[in-house]
């Protein structure tokens, strides 16, 4: 055949010969023929490529690791085609001298004309080096041509692929995270991932996990955020809130938790497969935020807690700030986030209250981590007036901060003010006079007649109540008695008699005078053991009242004697008389006419009312003394009386008067005016001192009444110690009826 294909020739087949039976006869016997001439059996590699994955068979980059499908294509490039039933073998190998790619199973393969060969190929570890790789194809037998039976040809025996690039494998790392770790409950905070990934990563997420109790605080957060492509460094921000509760029971203590950072990827040029996962776990510690509240910590007077003080009262308000360690629901905090800087707080109080100290209205402190509460104090002075009500308030004006915030701390409305309604009132002392009842009580002594030189006499007796209930006493500063001849009139004792008549003056309550009494010591007629009193000091002076009528006046300074709130105080005015024929005798009426009390202020007086809170009508009061007391000689002769005298009309009995200075017996014989006994009255053993129990009813010793008249009146004493004197005096009584 020819070297070259030709197409369809003539050839014809000529067969001649001589016929056996006759040799001379030949015989020709032409046979046509159509035959051509084709191109042998020729084979050509014609592709040796990676066609799967699809992202490694368009980059020609293969991951460390992965496996990858690679494809070769024989073609016959001859007309003649491939002895039926026939093939050859093909390898398939790395032509590097140290190969990292490797091909799975048998790398000899059977092929065919028009054939397909595919391998799968496994990528070795680089140790992390990019490098790069051929592959190649070999025949290495060829089929027989159809026709000749020979090998067919081959245009190209090996093949080689594409440089194929071995990267590393898909990775996904986080490079770092920023984040707060100490944190407050309510706190929005920010968390920063960087994320870096090899470019053959595909379908990258950063993922944020967060405890399952941040969900409802958290819902419109999103937790999945999509990485851009082809960026190998991306930095992802969420922005975090932490809530209030846990598992819907208020945060009272430090919890600790965590978030994970997280993502997915895939490789893509390994098919997809998932990249490698390391999560990174952010601790947390949070802490119930921070919170203030402010607090009634002290007040001087304590009635400010009652809602009122007195006029002038110096008042003390010490008021805290300190952390609220209850939660909005009720749970004790045993820890809160730290507090630091100024917090300040400001008075608001009524201008009519005095500043004398120039504090400022405002104040404020710091908070460190060392302070749990704050103290400050306000001094101001309640007006000299009565104000029916008025509010001091104290308010938050600047707050600390929560030192995980950096926010100001949090203050529920109720703990940001603090209110005490006051009321500025009067101090009331209200005033019993008791004289009375002091004479008629089991108590009195024998005679309201003293003699001169009598000691610890009774004058007066009277009930000072203070009414108020506040914490301050009431301060008894200064009493002003007068002493008057009748009282329906302004016959004064003067100064001068005052001066002569009282030796001393005391104030002692109403326990001890029952004490002295019992002692005998009440109205003693020789010198007795004194006994202690009120501190005071006493003067005697004129003395102009509101009105300005004078008042000859014994002025008592009680040093300041006290009666707490809501006591009362009964005392007993005593005096001293002095003895002396120079010191007037007679009867006088005692009244208290003024006094000077205060219980905060002392240029601030108190109310002095009567006993049912009227006004202190000292002439309704004091003005009756119940009779009134009386000076009396202090020899038996000059003291030696009857009164009333003359009796018998209006009065039916007379007292007869007599001062012993001794304890004597006595004998009082009653005579008619010609010397005719009438009435004999025997008394054994009387003390010394003035006596005004014996009294003569106007009847004789039989009973009878006498007639009317002028009788004579004798007494005979016999002192039974001292001297024992035998004494004898006479007087005249009139007995008209």
């Amino acid at each position: 055949a020819p070297q070259n294909p030709v197409d369809w020739r003539s050839l014809s087949l000529e067969l001649s010969g001589n016929s056996s039976n006759n040799p001379d006869t030949s015989m020709t016997a032409v046979y046509p023929l159509a035959i051509r001439t084709v191109t042998r059996a020729r084979l050509r590699i014609t592709k040796l490529d990676i066609i799967d994955p699809p992202g490694a068979a368009e980059t020609k980059n293969v991951s460390q690791g992965q496996i990858f499908t690679i494809e070769s294509v024989i073609l016959n490039d001859g007309s003649a085609g491939i002895a039926s039933g026939d093939s050859g073998n093909i390898i398939l190998r790395s032509t590097a001298a140290n190969p990292n790619l490797t091909v799975i199973g048998s790398a000899t393969r059977k092929y065919s004309e028009n054939d397909t060969v595919r391998w799968q190929v496994q990528v070795g570890n680089t140790g992390g080096n990019e490098l790069t790789e051929t592959m190649q194809v070999e025949l290495l037998s060829v089929p027989a041509d159809e026709n000749t039976g020979l090998p067919a040809g081959v245009a190209n025996k090996t093949l080689n692929s594409p440089e194929i690039t071995i990267v590393g494998p898909a990775t996904m790392t986080i490079a770092g995270t920023t984040h707060q770790d100490t944190l407050s409950t309510s706190q929005t905070f920010l968390v920063t991932a960087t994320f870096n990934k090899t470019e053959n990563v595909t379908n990258a997420f950063a993922i944020i996990d967060l405890p399952d109790w941040f969900a409802a605080a958290n819902a419109q957060l999103d937790t999945v955020i999509s990485l851009t492509e082809g960026q190998t460094s991306v930095t992802v921000n969420w922005n975090v809130t932490i809530p209030d509760k846990k598992n819907n029971v208020s945060v009272a203590g430090t919890v600790i938790d965590s978030i994970r950072i997280n993502y997915r990827g895939e490789d893509e040029l390994a098919g997809n497969i998932p990249v490698a996962v390391t999560p990174v776990w952010l601790p947390l510690y949070i802490q119930p935020r921070a919170r203030i509240k402010l607090v009634k910590h002290t007040v001087i007077p304590n009635s400010i807690n009652s809602g009122f003080v007195s006029q002038g009262e110096d008042l003390t308000f010490t008021l805290a700030v300190t952390r609220d360690m209850l939660t909005s629901d009720g749970q004790n905090i045993t820890s809160m986030a730290g507090i630091e800087g100024t917090v300040s707080v400001v008075i608001q109080i009524d201008t009519s209250f005095s500043n004398p100290q120039g504090d400022p209205d405002e104040k404020s402190a710091a908070f460190n981590s060392n302070t749990d509460t704050l103290f400050f104090t306000w001094k101001r002075k309640a007006p000299p007036k009565i104000v029916s009500a008025t509010t001091v308030s104290f308010t938050l004006n600047q707050f600390p901060v929560d030192i995980n915030t950096r926010q100001e701390t949090f203050v529920t409305g109720v703990n940001r003010l603090v209110t005490y309604p006051i009321a500025v009132r009067e101090n009331e002392l209200r005033i019993t006079n008791l004289t009375r009842e002091m004479f008629e009580s089991a108590y009195a002594p024998e005679s309201r007649s003293y003699a001169r030189g009598t000691i610890n006499a009774p004058l007066l007796s009277f009930l000072i109540d203070n009414r108020s209930s506040g914490d301050n006493p009431a301060t008894i500063d200064t009493l002003w008695f007068d002493f008057r001849r009748n009282p329906q009139s302004e016959d004064y004792l003067s100064v001068d008699d005052l001066q002569l008549i009282f030796a001393n003056v005391k104030l002692v309550n109403w326990e001890k005078y029952v004490s002295m009494f019992q002692d005998q010591q009440i109205a003693m007629s020789k010198a007795a053991k004194d006994t202690l009193s009120l501190d005071l000091l006493y003067w005697f002076e004129d003395v102009a009242d509101t009105d300005g009528n004078v008042h000859p006046s014994m002025v008592v300074d009680l040093q300041n004697y006290r009666i707490n709130s809501g006591d009362s105080e009964r005392l007993v005015l005593l005096v001293n008389l002095n003895a002396g024929k120079n010191v007037p005798i007679g009867k006088f009426y005692t009244r208290l006419w003024e006094i000077y009390a205060w219980d905060a202020d002392p240029s601030v007086s108190s109310k002095i009312s009567d006993n049912s809170g009227g006004n202190f009508d000292k002439s309704k009061i004091f003005d009756v003394s119940d009779g009134g007391v009386d000076v009396a000689p202090d020899n038996p002769e000059e003291a030696f009386l009857a009164f009333p005298n003359p009796f018998g009309r209006s009065e039916d009995q007379t007292i007869i008067r007599m001062f012993l200075e001794e304890t004597s017996d006595i004998q009082l014989r009653i005579f008619t005016i010609t010397g005719q006994l009438v009435r004999t009255i025997d008394q054994a053993g009387l003390v010394s001192g003035m006596h005004t129990d014996i009294t003569w009813d106007g009847r004789n010793d039989r009973g009878s009444v006498v007639l009317n008249g002028v009788y004579l009146c004798q007494v005979q004493i016999q002192e039974k110690e001292g001297a024992r004197r035998s004494l004898k005096y006479m007087i005249k009584i009139a007995y008209i009826k």
